[in-house]
């Protein structure tokens, strides 16, 4: 059964079930993710206006990498992604991370996305929507 509080999706060869942070949760984590991604992003969003009076963020895309690298560290990086893992199922067990995502890193960042998107997709579109 999937509700608004609750996703499953199919990756590889497991289904995941997805669930909706507690309010306090996922601010937190929004905050944790907002210092590593933020400045970053907000050099993509600012973009380059071209000739043809179209913005785009490709121009900026070396620039927003490189602020990304600065600002990852490799414990918070780990840390952050198992506690994204808290709201997700596999086989209706807790995620084994280790062990279900070893030779998986592929699947383990659809996952994210997807965890990122449950939980965060209304509030980044809000966002998106005040920087027109």
């Amino acid at each position: 059964m999937e509700n608004e509080k609750q996703k499953y999706v199919t990756i590889g060869d497991s289904e995941y079930m997805i669930m909706v942070l507690p309010p306090t949760r996922a601010i937190k984590l929004l905050t944790k993710l907002a210092k590593i991604i933020g400045e970053p992003m907000s050099t993509l969003t600012a973009g380059k206006q071209g000739e043809d009076g179209q913005v785009s963020g490709v121009d900026m895309l070396p620039k927003a990498v490189s602020l990304l690298m600065q600002n990852l560290d490799e414990q918070a990086s780990i840390n952050l992604i198992k506690e994204m893992m808290t709201c997700v199922t596999v086989d209706n067990k807790s995620v084994n991370f280790e062990k279900q995502f070893h030779g998986k890193l592929g699947e383990l960042m659809k996952v994210c996305k997807e965890v990122l998107e449950v939980n965060y997709a209304d509030f980044l579109q809000e966002i998106s929507e005040l920087m027109v």
